[in-house]
């Protein structure tokens, strides 16, 4: 957080393929077996990238999916290639986000309200993800529907070489 706020996180930025990421990042999920973790798109995307720092995302997002979501046990993930960016998706069938509330969920220390129940954080970890990729010159977002669940998202521009 210290390093966030004072505009000092630095990226070591290395080529991998998006397969390596998602399988250190899904691996304690997987491993505890409560939950089917489909994961699917271009898997041999190649993505530079601060490795660790895009873990940590995916990291956040997948224990979010399972946090907010435990009665859902699909957690589904996806990559994609586009014109000039890389998109993972992490989508769960959860309860959903209010629409209300959307705008401000990446913001530093915002907890959402979820009534009569009561999860563990700090309202931390989706502020420290967006930070993160927005080092990387990408996007951060959610979409998400109220009963049908939420899809949270990054993109981050694919390797110079490759646009």
């Amino acid at each position: 957080m210290h390093r966030i706020s004072e505009g000092q996180l630095h990226l070591e930025k290395t080529t991998f393929k998006a397969s390596k990421i998602l399988a250190s990042s899904c691996h304690n999920i997987i491993s505890q077996g409560n939950h089917q973790v489909n994961i699917t798109g271009d898997l041999d995307a190649t993505i530079f990238a601060d490795e660790q720092r895009l873990e940590q995302v995916l990291v956040n997002y997948v224990n979010n999916a399972v946090k907010y979501a435990p009665e859902s046990r699909e957690i589904n993930i996806t990559v994609e290639q586009l014109q000039d960016c890389i998109k993972i998706t992490v989508k769960d069938q959860g309860e959903g986000i209010d629409p209300a509330v959307q705008p401000f969920i990446f913001d530093r220390y915002y907890r959402a309200n979820h009534e009569g129940k009561s999860y563990s954080g700090l309202g931390l970890g989706l502020y420290i993800s967006a930070e993160i990729i927005k080092k990387h010159a990408g996007l951060i977002g959610v979409d998400s529907t109220v009963g049908l669940g939420s899809s949270f998202w990054f993109s981050i521009p694919r390797p110079p070489a490759e646009r």
